[in-house]
Formats: C-alpha cells, sequence, structure tokens
C-alpha cells in the first residue's frame, strides 16, 4: 500500500504519506501548510488512535511560510502521542555545512527552537549537519521503514548564499519586535497617565 493525500494548505503543500501494511502503515509528512490551515492537519492527526500518531519522517522543504507555518505550530502545539522519527530541516545552524519571496525566517527561527525544546530528532539520516546534494556523484538516499527517499537538492553552495541573507533577516526582525514593544509602552504610558489625570 502507498498513498500520497494532499491536504489543504493554502498556497503551500501539507503532504500525507502512508505506506506498508495498510493495518499499520508508516507515515511520513512533507511540509505543513500555513499556520492558518494546521487545524485541518491537528484534526487528521487527532482521528488516528493514539498508537498510531508515529511519523517516520517529517520534512520540510523551505522556509516559505505557506510550508514550515503549520510546521511550527505542529511541533509547539504538538497533539498527544505524535512521535517523529526524524525531522528533515535546513536551519540557521545548518547554513554554514533564494529569493526572499515569502521567506519565512521567524517562523524558521521557531521550528528550530522548537526542534530543540521538543528533544525532537533533526537530520538524523544525516548526522544532524545539513542536508545537501554533491557537486558530481550520486544523489544521497535514505530507506525508511522499507521506502526509498532521494534528495534532489539544495546544493551546499545555495545554503552558504543564503547566510548572508538570513543574517539580515533576522536582524530586521529584531529591529520590529524592538519598535512593537516601544510603542506599547508608550501606549501603556500613556493610559496610565489618562487615568492618572
Amino acid at each position: 500500500m502507498f498513498t500520497i493525500e494532499m491536504l489543504p494548505a493554502k498556497e503551500g503543500d501539507c503532504l500525507w504519506i502512508e505506506y506498508g501494511d495498510k493495518a499499520a502503515p508508516f507515515r511520513i509528512l512533507v511540509d505543513a501548510g500555513t499556520a492558518g490551515t494546521y487545524e485541518v492537519l491537528a484534526d487528521r492527526i487527532k482521528a488516528l488512535p493514539k498508537d498510531q500518531r508515529r511519523f517516520e519522517l517529517l520534512v520540510v522543504s523551505h522556509l516559505d511560510g505557506d510550508h514550515i507555518g503549520g510546521a511550527v505550530r505542529l511541533l509547539q502545539e504538538r497533539p498527544h502521542g505524535v512521535e517523529f522519527g526524524d525531522v528533515w530541516f535546513n536551519g540557521y545552524k545548518h547554513l554554514v555545512e533564494a529569493a526572499k519571496d515569502k521567506l519565512g525566517v521567524k517562523q524558521a527561527l521557531s521550528f528550530s527552537k522548537a526542534l530543540e525544546d521538543g528533544e525532537v530528532p533533526w537530520n538524523q539520516a544525516f548526522g544532524m549537519h545539513a542536508i545537501t546534494v554533491p557537486d558530481s556523484g550520486a544523489l544521497p538516499s535514505v530507506n525508511i521503514q522499507g521506502l526509498k527517499l532521494t534528495v534532489l537538492s539544495p546544493e551546499r553552495q545555495n545554503l552558504v548564499a543564503l547566510l548572508p541573507w538570513w543574517d539580515v533577516e533576522v536582524e530586521r526582525l529584531r529591529k520590529k519586535e524592538e519598535e512593537k514593544e516601544k510603542k506599547k509602552k508608550v501606549t501603556h504610558q500613556a493610559g496610565r497617565a489618562a487615568r492618572g489625570s
């Protein structure tokens, strides 16, 4: 048995793959849609018996918010019994080992933190290093419970090229958060002053 189900994910992707024995299939999840479509995925998971909520693999293909947004929520709000054999995701820490269109650096940082906080296996099949393909030679492949997966991209130089942009984007997000905090303080102080007069 081998099935691929495309869950609603707005403009993104959320692919639910089942294979093996129909009575006790192995599962792989590729991307998880947007944060706004996460509830569909959560309901699908909650419909499973608690002892069958294991995914052999969660793949977050790239940083676009419509692929990683739901994955952040999945790790942060993890439905009871959800386990992952491994998670494939090239986070900031892997960029050293793309254009700016809808890249979800903030979500990638949140996802990386959720992986670390939840003690979820991360790129385990690749020795915890970045998932990349060689400049030449055979493409890396991994056998997961009888299913052979071949990695097609990215090349190492593509990850390295993303690193400077990532640093700039993180700094921009930090400044944006500082501005929000300043506005909150000013609003709070103005409210206190109005109440005091």
